[in-house]
């Protein structure tokens, strides 16, 4: 994990790209597992609000990405 994150200052884009990068990675792992912590997950991904964009939101991609992701996962 630390390899990921660059040493110098790092920037709340950065770190907020990283996360929803590894989310996607996470989504594909989670999904070879199957079984009850497939269901937990989805259970807790139903209970949490929707991404929140703002204007110009710099991380607006990578929301949306996820927040298809998500619905996919959802589907399985």
């Amino acid at each position: 994990m630390h390899a990921l994150i660059p040493e110098r200052d790092t920037t709340y884009y950065e770190v907020g790209k990283l996360a929803f990068n590894l989310l996607l990675i996470l989504f594909s792992r989670i999904k070879a597992l199957s079984g009850s912590k497939v269901h937990e997950i989805a259970v807790f991904l139903q209970s949490q609000p929707p991404f929140y964009l703002i204007k110009d939101d710099p991380l607006e991609w990578q929301k949306i990405k996820a927040a298809q992701a998500i619905e996919d996962f959802l589907k399985v």
